[in-house]
């Protein structure tokens, strides 16, 4: 590297860590980049006084398993314990891992779905949840402090993962500490970390979702799926998750050209499941088996796409008219895969997102729809509903979910874009981390009381890891030792209801709107000006670590669900981002429930539209990169912010909210009480987000990519023909805007 690229790194924290594209320079990734970033990682665990140990995981990408390795040596010479495996690791296991092995932080190398020619950095707290943005800055912070200087792997630790062969360097002595601390968990000598630590997620799998659930195996063993890693880390875990479930080997297709990992990708240049192109092999496979959905999870495993049978086989299943939302490439419509909501009754029809003769793609709010729906349905078949439930989705999602909420008495709680933000929101809802700590880590535990104690204790009951122990109860010795019943749903808040991050006004959010969520009891939960469903407007305020109080989700919360509309979806609450594994075992789950009524996803998602509203959404992207691409997303932004419309689509426009100023204003209503004319904090954190809604319940909202160079607009709209208004309206006056 050039003397002068060695003053500063040009590289910063976006939505999901730091992504970019891979070369020489201080703006790009390399070794020499990823060694700095780590260094000041290091500085920020030391300063914050986290427990000194660090899971580290990687994808299927180029460099990916390079950059793990210097991220270790970095590290280890940093007197910083180190799980590194050799084996790549999913963002679900890696984020769990992180929990399960008490590390003070974890370390992920990926670009998630992004082209070949990207990859990055994402960094975890101590639960498992991304660093929000304060937290970041402080990373960013240490980095700054710290000279760029060219990496040398002479000058460092070794950095040889656990059971690595292809090194003679023996592994560091810090990680076979930790090997033989969790010795007794893995069950004998010859079982390694990473097996220990699938053996313990897929059972988690198993007695959060399937048996929560209640689906019979049998179900299940009628099912036939298509499936995907698109070259990823998903494969084997796929797989076992769902022949744990009671699903047969021989009716679980996997597209061979995509089934092994490789980072060129060579059959999907942008292997992204929420786009069409991506599931193309995927779905001629669905189509030759006959199988009933076809399941695609993105290469770090986090995201996942589905499509399902929209016909019968030799029934017309329509001709699209439009293949879905477009792309802008410098201000240039390109046709990209997938409305964002198909039609009911017109299976990849005018509105559908047509793959295949008779197979089409959900979006990833219909999947998020089905899946929640499905949910809650079968806890309230079972009388299993938790007491005050809590579901979370980000201000970009569709809002369908809050109604289907009212029906079975959940609060829906929204935040901003991110997965980091929907984590930060999970602090304090049930299962809180001393839940965790009782039923995950089992006969070890490390105390998170101080830095350098690691307590041990013996389960009282002998359970294995005490997963799936109802009433198991298991006391813990050592400093800080407490006494602790186990539960099923992890009764009690317990002591750490705050995020370990400190994400401030990040935690505290709320629709901001004045909506109400109503119970099934007959009590209603009223979002107040504080953003409390229960209205809490003094005891919601952030503490010291910026946390909320427990009382902000009524008396003793449960997550059940949390999604985000580009295909990120958390079925359970052990860990705190998303988790495509876990999404393909309820999305299979669901589709063999349904066939066994004789429905499929795409009929129950046309019944849920017949119930709830036909509420479309459509994605409208332009892809603008360089320095120009960047002037004109700004130009565009300050535009729209500085020039609200009145209107859409000759509606009058009746919130108007700037959530970089903090801010929601009401027009004014006069038949509707949460409709006030005023001025309303949004109760989130400061992003460069607007958003622009009409009475009648059509709305878009606006916001740069964090992790691409892109502008995307989010359009909701109350059927296809004002959708498609809406869409043209917007997509006039940004056109307008490109110079």
């Amino acid at each position: 590297m050039a003397e002068k690229e060695k003053s500063k790194i040009g590289l910063k924290f976006g939505t999901a860590g730091i992504r970019a594209l891979m070369g020489e320079g201080a703006d790009r990734l390399n070794i020499h980049t990823v060694a700095h970033i780590t260094e000041g990682v290091a500085a920020y665990m030391k300063e914050a006084h986290l427990k000194r140990r660090v899971i580290i995981g990687y994808d299927t990408r180029i460099n990916s398993r390079e950059f793990a390795f210097v991220t270790a040596s970095v590290l280890r010479k940093s007197g910083i314990e180190v799980i590194c495996f050799e084996k790549y690791l999913p963002v679900p296991l890696l984020a769990f891992g992180t929990r399960l092995f008490g590390c003070g932080a974890g370390i992920m190398i990926t670009a998630s779905h992004n082209p070949k020619e990207y990859n990055g950095y994402k960094i975890y707290d101590r639960f498992g949840c991304q660093l929000c943005d304060d937290e970041a800055e402080k990373v960013m912070q240490c980095i700054g402090r710290r000279s760029f200087r060219a990496y040398s792997a002479a000058n460092e630790s070794p950095a040889t993962p656990e059971g690595s062969a292809d090194s003679a360097m023996p592994a560091g002595a810090a990680e076979a500490e930790v090997s033989a601390e969790f010795a007794g968990e893995a069950g004998s000598a010859m079982e390694t970390l990473y097996t220990y630590l699938t053996k313990v997620y897929i059972k988690t799998l198993k007695a959060q979702i399937t048996d929560v659930l209640g689906i019979p195996e049998q179900a299940l063993s009628k099912l036939r799926a298509a499936y995907t890693p698109l070259n990823g880390t998903g494969l084997s875990f796929v797989k076992e998750a769902l022949f744990e479930a009671g699903m047969k080997p021989e009716n679980l297709f996997v597209v061979k050209p995509q089934e092994k990992p490789d980072g060129e990708f060579p059959t999907c240049p942008y292997p992204n499941p929420e786009k069409t192109e991506a599931l193309k092999l995927g779905l001629e496979l669905a189509e030759e088996k006959e199988a009933d959905l076809l399941v695609a999870t993105d290469p770090d495993a986090d995201r996942l796409g589905v499509a399902v049978a929209e016909a019968a086989a030799g029934t017309d299943a329509g001709s699209p008219e439009k293949a879905g939302g477009e792309i802008e490439v410098a201000g240039r419509a390109q046709t990209a895969a997938g409305t964002d909501i198909s039609g009911p009754k017109k299976p990849g029809g005018e509105n559908g997102a047509a793959c295949a003769a008779h197979f089409a793609r959900l979006t990833g709010n219909e999947v998020a729809l089905l899946m929640f729906d499905f949910i809650c349905a079968m806890h309230a078949a079972q009388g299993t509903m938790p007491k005050n439930p809590v579901a979370l989705r980000t201000i970009v999602s569709s809002p369908l979910m809050d109604i289907i909420a009212r029906k079975y008495g959940v609060s829906v709680r929204t935040t901003l874009t991110g997965f980091k933000h929907i984590g930060a929101l999970m602090a304090g809802i049930r299962p809180d981390e001393d839940d965790f700590e009782r039923r995950f880590r089992g006969r070890h535990r490390v105390s998170q009381m101080d830095d350098d104690t690691v307590v041990s204790g013996n389960s009282a009951d002998g359970s294995e890891n005490g997963i799936g122990s109802g009433n198991g109860s298991e006391t813990e010795s050592g400093t800080g030792s407490e006494n602790g019943t186990g539960s099923g749903n992890g009764i009690g808040i317990g002591s750490e209801t705050g995020s370990a991050n400190g994400c401030g006004s990040g935690s505290e959010t709320g629709s901001g709107n004045g909506s109400e969520t109503e119970s099934g009891t007959g009590s209603e939960n009223r979002t107040g000006s504080s953003g409390c469903p229960v209205g809490h407007e003094e005891t919601c305020r952030p503490g010291s670590a910026g946390e909320l109080s427990p009382d902000c989700y009524g008396d003793d919360p449960a997550h059940i669900f949390s999604f985000e509309e580009s295909c990120g979806y958390l079925p359970a609450a052990y860990i705190r981002d998303k988790d495509g594994i876990a999404s393909a075992l309820v999305s299979c789950i669901m589709a063999a429930y349904y066939k066994e009524k004789g429905l499929t996803l795409r009929e129950r998602m046309n019944q849920i539209y017949e119930e709830y509203g036909y509420m479309k959404n459509d994605l409208l992207e332009y892809n603008l990169e360089g320095e120009e691409g960047k002037k004109n997303i700004e130009k565009i932004m300050d535009d729209f912010r500085n020039t609200p419309p009145d209107a859409i689509d000759g509606e009058r426009v009746t919130k108007r909210g700037d959530y970089r100023k903090g801010e929601i204003y009401i027009c004014g209503d006069s038949s509707r009480c949460d409709m006030v004319a005023g001025t309303r904090p949004t109760n989130q954190p400061k992003a460069n987000v607007l958003e622009y809604a009409t009475t009648q319940g059509n709305s878009f909202l606006m916001r740069p990519s964090g992790t691409e160079p892109k502008l995307k607009i989010y359009i909701y709209a109350m059927g296809d023909e004002k959708l498609e208004a809406v869409r043209r309206e917007v997509k006039a006056r940004i056109d307008g805007l490109i110079s």
